[in-house]
C-alpha cells in the first residue's frame, strides 16, 4: 500500500468536501466561488502536465501530448476565470459540458478497461454515468437560477468520494529490479 499517495487523496477529497459545504452556505458569492474553484483547479492542473512535460514528457515517446493537454486546461482555466460577469446560463452550460466530456472519458475508459480485463471497469463505468447524469441534469434545470451551485457542489462530493475509492482500490504496479 502506498500510504502517502492514500493520505494526500483523502486530504484532497476533504477539501473538496469542504468546498463544497462553504459553495451550499454561501448564497450570495457561491456563483463567485463555483468560478474561482473551477478556474483554479483547471489553472493547478494544467501547470501540472507543464511541469511534468518539462521535467519528463519532453523526452518521452508521445510526450508532447502533455504539452498539449496542459496548455489545454490553463486555457480553460483563464477562460473559466473569466466568466463571473457572464449570464450564470452560460456557465452552467459550461459546467454541464465539462461533466459530460469527463463522463463519457470515464465510460471510455472503463470499456477499456473492461478489454483489458481490469478489475476496476466497472467503478469507472459507474462514475462515469453519474458525471453524464449531472450533466443532463444541468441541461434539464437550467432555468433554475441557483442550480449551478448544487450541481457543482454535488460534483464536488462525488468526486470526493470517486477519489477516496480510488486511493484505497488496488494497483498493479511493476519493479524492476536491478
Amino acid at each position: 500500500m502506498d500510504i502517502p499517495r492514500i493520505l494526500k487523496n483523502i486530504a484532497i477529497a476533504i477539501l473538496m468536501v469542504i468546498g463544497g459545504i462553504i459553495i451550499l452556505e454561501s448564497e450570495e458569492q457561491g456563483y463567485l466561488l463555483v468560478v474561482l474553484i473551477l478556474s483554479v483547479s483547471m489553472i493547478v492542473t494544467g501547470i501540472g502536465y507543464l511541469v511534468f512535460f518539462f521535467t519528463m514528457s519532453i523526452h518521452m515517446v508521445g510526450g508532447k501530448t502533455s504539452l498539449y493537454i496542459g496548455a489545454l486546461f490553463m486555457e480553460f482555466g483563464l477562460f473559466t476565470l473569466t466568466m463571473y460577469n457572464v449570464p450564470k446560463i452560460y456557465v452552467l452550460i459550461y459546467l454541464a459540458g465539462t461533466f459530460a466530456f469527463s463522463g463519457v472519458v470515464d465510460v471510455l475508459r472503463a470499456l477499456e478497461a473492461k478489454n483489458n480485463l481490469a478489475p476496476s471497469w466497472k467503478l469507472n463505468l459507474f462514475f462515469g454515468i453519474g458525471n453524464i447524469l449531472v450533466a443532463v441534469t444541468c441541461f434539464v434545470l437550467m432555468n433554475q437560477e441557483n442550480i449551478i451551485m448544487l450541481v457543482y457542489a454535488i460534483g464536488l462530493f462525488v468526486s470526493a468520494v470517486m477519489r477516496v475509492v480510488r486511493a484505497f482500490s488496488r494497483t498493479t504496479n511493476v519493479y524492476i529490479r536491478e
